[in-house]
Parts: C-alpha cells; structure tokens; sequence
C-alpha cells in the first residue's frame, strides 16, 4: 500500500509540474469518488455488520466500475475530439508553439468576425 501511495503522490507531482494539470486533477477525482464507498464497508466490517458490508462493497465495486472503465475513458475521448480546434494548445490548455498559437488565435479572430457578422 506505500508503494501504491508514493506512485500515486509522484503521478500527481509529475502532471501538475509537467503543466497537465486537467488529467492530474481529473484522475485524482476519479479515483477519490469511490474511495467512500470503501472506507464504509470497511467500518461496517470492523462493526461485524456483514450484510451492510457487502451492499457497501457491491456498491464501491459498481462505482469503481463507473469511473475506471466508464467515466474516464469518456472524458478523454470526448477531450480528444476536441482537441483539432485547439490549435496550438497543449493537452492541458497550455500554450505551447508560438506560430501554431498565433495560427490559432488568427483563426479564432476570423471566426468571431465572421459569427458577429452573421447575426446583423
């Protein structure tokens, strides 16, 4: 369980420095929302409630299935499909070429100018 927790702290240390820090913190949330359901079956155990216990439990299994294998591969997808009008943006939002940026804010410019336009 250390060694979970220490790659867990480095994960985190490396998103947030290497400036991704939407999947850090969108990993991080993920992996917490199911972290309740566990520590109460764990208490339901230590209370010899064995019923509760594994309703508790079946309920954090779902859930784990949820977010693991549901939720955050929907997100990315969904954040990878927007990504082609995102020019010269990194993953996280950051700039990152200076020419794509500016690419990209002369394309977003025109696209304004021309839906401004199309409202008159």
């Amino acid at each position: 369980m250390f060694i979970h927790h220490m790659c867990t702290l480095m994960l985190m240390s490396f998103s947030w420095g290497g400036n991704m820090i939407r999947v850090g913190t969108l990993v991080l949330v993920i992996h917490d929302a199911v972290d309740y359901w566990m520590e109460a079956a764990k208490m339901a155990k230590y209370c010899r409630l064995h019923r509760l216990c594994d309703i508790l439990f079946g309920i954090f299994t779902v859930m784990w299935f949820i977010t693991r294998l549901v939720l955050f591969p929907y997100r990315q997808v969904q954040k990878d499909d927007r990504s082609d009008s995102d020019e010269g943006l990194s993953e996280d939002g950051a700039f990152g070429d200076p020419d794509k940026v500016q690419n990209a804010k002369k394309k977003h410019a025109n696209n304004f100018v021309k839906h401004r336009n199309n409202k008159t």
